[in-house]
């Protein structure tokens, strides 16, 4: 039947719509539950993993900015800065650690000293 003047026939976007929304929805919840379940392993692994205290050089540092809220042009919002901190252990092995910034401005690389961890948690280093 044709369309009237005036009548309004949903064409295929409405017939898409609910599903693309749906799809869309069924991605964000599951993103949401791997990045929990993936957080709730590491810190059950850091939970029984022992508290050690090794020698240690701090090799590089490095910084994360993110952004939240506000969009990229707007000027409400704000930065998040995120701290990392290169080890090199005796052996050569490195790891990285997120630090908070106190920690980070107190460490210079070239530093030597001894490391204090458990697992992915960074929890002290004396200098040496």
């Amino acid at each position: 039947m044709p369309n009237q003047p005036g009548e309004f026939h949903g064409g295929f976007l409405f017939q898409v719509l609910p599903t693309l929304v749906t799809i869309i929805f069924a991605i964000v919840i599951i993103t949401i539950v791997v990045r929990l379940v993936k957080g709730g392993r590491q810190w059950i692994a850091d939970n029984n993993s022992p508290v050690l205290n090794e020698k240690v050089k701090v090799v590089t540092k490095r910084t994360n900015v993110s952004r939240y809220g506000g969009g990229t042009h707007s000027r409400r919002g704000r930065n998040v800065t995120t701290y990392f901190v290169t080890f090199e252990f005796e052996g050569g092995e490195r790891k990285e650690f997120k630090v908070k910034d106190e920690e980070y401005g107190k460490l210079v690389e070239g530093d030597e000293g001894y490391l204090t961890f458990q697992g992915s948690r960074y929890q002290g280093f004396d200098r040496a």
